[in-house]
């Protein structure tokens, strides 16, 4: 699919298509598919509300805008039955703080979800406000057992981390964590303890992956922190860490200690 048209014909198939439970779209830099065309689409996501699992891959597709978001907010609301949801807007650089809005609408709606991935890697900047909307969406996905957030965080400060910790302590249920940090050159020792101490309450954690390169103020307090918390998991049997050069020296010695 290149183009709205596509789109649109792709979601007539789906409307004739009963009891669907698995649905899966991947296009890859479609520069030709605006938000009308996830409107076409998303109308044919409100007829199928068995639905189980959906993936939509869009990335950079550049003219995607926050209006996408909200035509796919609306459709998702309407799959009380969804367990797994896959979202790639890498590199959609005209999704805004707004776009993140209409996805936290949708999430609370979301009750069934069990599995979570979403990137929004690339050109996406989030920052304090937009990182507040998502998560305070996601924190009402009580039985999500599964979550991989891929994001820009160039300009989150201590308040989006503050929220993102806060989100950890509420997902009470979550066996499966993929976070990526990198580049988030505001983020200190002070954010990663907040971190910490909520990744303490996942009990039933057996798979962490973290991606901290980048991050140039963290220091080997703030690493401390992370390494006493990951010992109290008994859980955990898969840790994946992306450090820079300097903090994976210091993350040796820790080990060791």
């Amino acid at each position: 699919m290149t183009n709205d048209q596509d789109l649109k014909k792709f979601g007539q198939v789906v409307k004739s298509t009963e009891k669907l439970q698995v649905l899966r779209i991947n296009c890859w830099n479609c520069q030709n598919i605006t938000h009308h065309g996830l409107d076409y689409f998303c109308e044919s996501l409100k007829t199928q509300r068995f639905l189980q699992k959906v993936g939509l891959s869009f990335p950079n597709c550049s003219q995607l805008t926050d209006k996408a978001l909200q035509n796919l907010s609306e459709g998702l609301m309407r799959l009380p039955f969804l367990k797994d949801l896959f979202l790639n807007f890498t590199e959609c650089s005209k999704v805004t703080e707004e776009g993140f809005f209409f996805l936290s609408q949708s999430f609370q709606r979301l009750k069934s979800l069990n599995s979570l991935y979403i990137s929004l890697l690339g050109n996406v900047q989030v920052k304090d406000e937009g990182s507040e909307y998502l998560f305070e969406g996601l924190k009402t996905l009580i039985f999500l057992k599964k979550l991989v957030l891929l994001l820009n965080c160039y300009e989150i400060t201590d308040v989006g981390i503050s929220h993102f910790g806060e989100l950890l302590g509420r997902l009470k249920a979550l066996q499966k964590l993929d976070i990526c940090f990198s580049d988030c050159r505001l983020m200190k020792d002070s954010e990663l303890q907040i971190i910490s101490n909520n990744l303490q309450k996942l009990t039933l954690l057996d798979h962490i992956s973290l991606a901290f390169s980048g991050c140039p103020l963290i220091t080997d307090l703030g690493l401390f922190s992370i390494w006493n918390c990951l010992k109290q998991l008994t859980s955990l049997k898969s840790l994946i860490f992306n450090l820079s050069k300097l903090a994976i020296s210091s993350f040796e010695k820790l080990s060791r200690n």
